[in-house]
């Protein structure tokens, strides 16, 4: 076999020992490198009504998850349900009882109720998935003292209320009034001049516009110097997933993107986003919008209830469905804009102001990270965030980390701390970038973390880990025990962490193992199929959807009848 394939390994392509390699050939028309998305690799592919694939919106067209039965929470909660139209089960004994009914119980699968472990008691009672750990018939269903009336909550619903009906009494609107009365053509904003000695800024020159800058302050500093950051995203950088990372060595951690103007309407998913793990010692929230008034409003109602270190602004996002709203990364090309958007975030918060950039923005090329420095400085940011690759690059080709070293000298005398994003996967990577580009301050990892979240500890112990398929199980179980505790142990919380879990292996699946390898794995490179060190590892490298599935049943049971998945994130680089 070793014969078979010792000259297989194509351009593209991870060379691996020839005895891993799987015995069966690829079609010799199939380009290397090529997107391999077939029906049987993936089980959920959204049709339109004449069977042809849709091309846009991978989440549409997909079949909504339908939780069976709960018993009624009213019921259990205070002894009786008084509405009529309630649709829950009412009997917890007898044939039709929820207990004769209920769920396969999750118990035997050695993942106890993290309810009763964090908090001594489970809110979820009987409809726990692991119940049998903590309820009996004649007993109390909670396992411990719980009080329906007193339940810990984010961010209260009359809170979200007075927002959505905008009658909440913001502290920064003074600020925010006096942004908005300054009109673009009132200041001189001209990109091909921020790299020159002539720069003109609100304040500095013009009088009309002294009010941009009245309440601008230095923020305070973030100490980034050699720390590792998990990158902010979205879906796959969720709580769950960050405290795994945390718990490999993870320094500073991101929220998801937080859309301000949807938190400004109510939306209590985006509010969510804004809750951290009691492990996130170093957390920030990152926001996402098109207007100051939106993003200070949203920044103070969300630091009002969480203890984030610091709020990052969001210039990075190079998705269409964004940018063409002008916002995330097409804030890179309006100096207006942003110049308005991060003086009123220094003015509302008492924390340091963050922001994250690319190169440049997704339409104006000379809009550089570089040439925005000035404005960073005149508006008090002390610490920027690059990605080495511009906003229509996306993931594809290498990042440029030439740029992100002249961005950071550039911002070493304005006191500006750069930290620097792209391509990290191994220990010899992370290497490379600090002795090369001595002048970047801290290191974001993103991709790297999803493929192999043992990255940080890699760093932090020099030196790179081959790690076995059992160990990356039990990180797997860490996530599972996370995401349980978060979106809930009932089967709507299991089936939420079953899905999130699976949007992650999408990305795991894409690690070889560092003992099969010939040569250090990198990012770009795609993995042709292969045979791991045991079956379970050979199980984690497989690009087939269905064999993802089997991998959350070992630690979530068996998925609902019919249940399908496809990934939501489908980037056309490996």
């Amino acid at each position: 076999m070793a014969e078979e394939h010792e000259n297989d390994t194509r351009a593209g392509e991870l060379a691996i020992k020839p005895e891993y390699l799987a015995p069966t050939k690829r079609k010799a028309d199939e380009p290397a490198g090529e997107k391999r998305d077939t029906e049987e690799q993936v089980v959920a592919v959204p049709v339109d009504g004449k069977g042809k694939r849709k091309k846009s919106g991978v989440t549409r067209g997909r079949k909504r998850y339908m939780p069976p039965p709960q018993y009624c929470k009213f019921k259990q909660d205070r002894g009786e349900c008084t509405n009529p139209k309630c649709r829950s089960i009412h009997e917890l004994e007898g044939p039709e009882g929820y207990l004769a009914n209920a769920p396969e119980d999750l118990a035997h699968l050695g993942i106890e109720c993290p309810n009763i472990q964090d908090h001594g008691f489970c809110e979820y009672g009987v409809n726990c998935r692991f119940s049998s750990t903590h309820f009996k018939v004649e007993g109390n269903p909670f396992a411990g003292p719980y009080d329906p009336d007193n339940r810990p909550v984010f961010v209260p619903s009359d809170t979200i209320f007075q927002v959505r009906k905008k009658r909440y009494p913001y502290k920064c609107e003074p600020v925010v009034k006096e942004l908005a009365s300054i009109k673009k053509d009132m200041v001189d904003f001209d990109t091909e001049h921020f790299v020159s000695e002539k720069l003109i800024l609100p304040g500095s020159t013009h009088e009309l516009t002294h009010v941009a800058f009245k309440n601008r302050r230095d923020t305070p500093r973030m100490d980034i110097s050699d720390k590792l950051a998990l990158a902010p995203m979205c879906t796959v950088g969720n709580l769950p997933f960050r405290a795994v990372c945390v718990g490999q060595g993870a320094d500073i951690t991101f929220s998801e993107m937080i859309l301000a103007e949807s938190v400004m309407s109510g939306q209590k998913q985006d509010v969510s986003f804004a809750q951290k793990h009691p492990t996130e010692n170093f957390f920030g929230l990152q926001i996402a919008g098109r207007w100051p008034d939106e993003i200070a409003h949203t920044a103070e109602v969300l630091m009002a209830h969480t203890d984030a270190k610091f709020v990052d602004l969001n210039a990075a996002c190079p998705l269409d469905l964004w940018t063409k709203k002008g916002m995330c990364a097409a804030l890179m090309g309006s100096t207006y804009d942003i110049s308005r958007t991060l003086c009123s975030l220094t003015a509302t918060v008492d924390v340091p102001v963050s922001v994250k950039v690319r190169v440049h923005g997704p339409r104006k090329p000379k809009a550089t990270a570089l040439g925005l420095l000035p404005l960073f400085d005149a508006t008090g940011v002390r610490t920027v965030w690059m990605h080495g690759r511009s906003a229509l690059q996306r993931y594809t080709k290498a990042a440029d980390w030439t740029l992100v070293q002249d961005t950071a000298k550039a911002g070493s005398p304005m006191g500006i701390d750069v930290g620097g994003c792209g391509d990290i996967l191994t220990y010899a990577d992370y290497c490379h970038v600090r002795e090369t580009y001595p002048e970047v301050t801290g290191t974001m990892l993103g991709r790297g973390a999803l493929y192999k979240p043992w990255l940080f500890r890699e760093i932090k112990e020099h030196h790179p880990i081959d790690i076995s398929s059992g160990e990356r199980l039990d990180l797997i179980r860490q996530f599972v025990s996370h995401g349980l505790a978060h979106w809930g142990s009932d089967s709507v919380g299991v089936e939420k962490t079953r899905h999130y879990l699976l949007e992650w292996l999408s990305f795991a699946c894409r690690y070889v193992p560092l003992g099969i390898l010939t040569q250090p794995q990198a990012m770009n490179l795609r993995a042709p199929e292969y045979i791991g060190r045991d079956d379970l590892e050979t199980l984690m490298g497989s690009h087939r959807a269905s064999d993802w599935v089997k991998i959350s049943e070992m630690v979530l049971g068996k998925v609902p009848e019919g249940y399908t998945f496809e990934p939501k994130h489908r980037s056309s680089a490996y």
